[in-house]
């Protein structure tokens, strides 16, 4: 299906740069949706995740493109924003999954720039995938997300 939609042809070489761009998404009860990202094949033809995928589990296919991540990157923001009243004092924080980076490229300065809030100092971090929850669940290790997060630097 991927190689379809995709119009190229996985080997061991390109398996990552083809796969990146497409994610597993596992529907969790109250329809969130945990993302897995392939990284490389294994044995057998197997695919190694960022991130458990449970033996029989049910997974989509997704793929998306740069005006879709940037535009979740922005929701985040507005999220977080709704929930904090903003001072002189106010840091906002972005953590962000790498393989948003990898399949983004140099567009990567779009989410930067749609993120950003007008002299709020911005810093982050790019990682593996990140760990939350939905405030009524336990924790589940996510890829392919962008957290945002507001808080008051210390005087």
């Amino acid at each position: 299906m991927v190689e379809e939609h995709s119009n190229q042809v996985f080997t061991a070489d390109n398996f990552f740069e083809i796969a990146k761009a497409y994610p597993f998404g596992m529907s969790k009860i109250g329809g969130e949706m945990i993302v897995r990202d392939p990284m490389f094949l294994g044995e057998n033809q197997s695919m190694i995740c960022a991130g458990e995928v449970p033996k029989g589990c049910f997974v989509e296919i997704l793929h998306g493109d740069i005006e879709s991540l940037v535009s979740a990157a922005k929701s985040a923001k507005t999220t977080a924003k709704e929930s904090f009243q903003p001072t002189e004092n106010t840091v906002m924080i972005l953590i962000d999954c790498i393989s948003r980076v990898l399949v983004m490229g140099d567009q990567f300065q779009e989410e930067l720039a749609a993120v950003r809030e007008d002299g709020t100092p911005l810093f982050g971090a790019l990682t593996i995938g990140e760990i939350a929850n939905n405030s009524d669940t336990c924790l589940e290790f996510h890829n392919k997300t962008a957290v945002v997060g507001f808080f008051e630097r210390p005087l």
